[in-house]
């Protein structure tokens, strides 16, 4: 998620670390929070990512848990040195804080919202196609059968 938390926590691992693509906006995470709190739902899946690794631990169990350990190990083995600390834990984070983290460039923020402005006119298409089609091919009203008590 695309907050400063990454860049403000705690990092004794002595590597830069950041998330992972793909980045979700913590706007996005707040209104599944939100929808979550007014219409509680046992689960809730935020992000492509997470469908995916929800996937492959229904399809792989046993692997997905060993692969994510692989891919971090090769993930801080390539990662750029750091100084170790303690980030906000102590102190007040320094400079100007907000919602983004700047893990999105301009550019994946300006493809998610095309992705978005796309799909939405996707769907308004396909619910007008479904709508229009409906209303041509009407089901035929279901007759009463009348029951006949035995006497």
């Amino acid at each position: 998620m695309d907050t400063p938390a990454i860049s403000n926590a705690g990092n004794f691992t002595g590597k830069v670390l950041t998330a992972p693509p793909p980045v979700i906006d913590a706007r996005r995470v707040a209104r599944a929070v939100v929808r979550a709190a007014e219409q509680p739902r046992p689960t809730t899946l935020i992000g492509e990512g997470a469908s995916l690794i929800r996937l492959g631990r229904t399809l792989f169990p046993n692997y997905i848990s060993r692969f994510m350990g692989i891919f971090m190990r090769s993930y801080l083995e390539q990662a750029d040195p750091i100084a170790k600390g303690s980030g906000n834990l102590f102190t007040p984070p320094k400079g100007v804080q907000g919602i983004d983290g700047g893990l999105r460039s301009p550019e994946q923020r300006l493809l998610a919202g095309l992705i978005a402005v796309g799909a939405v006119g996707g769907l308004a298409v396909l619910g007008l196609g479904a709508l229009a089609l409906r209303s041509r091919f009407k089901p035929a009203p279901k007759r009463r059968l009348r029951r006949h008590r035995l006497r």
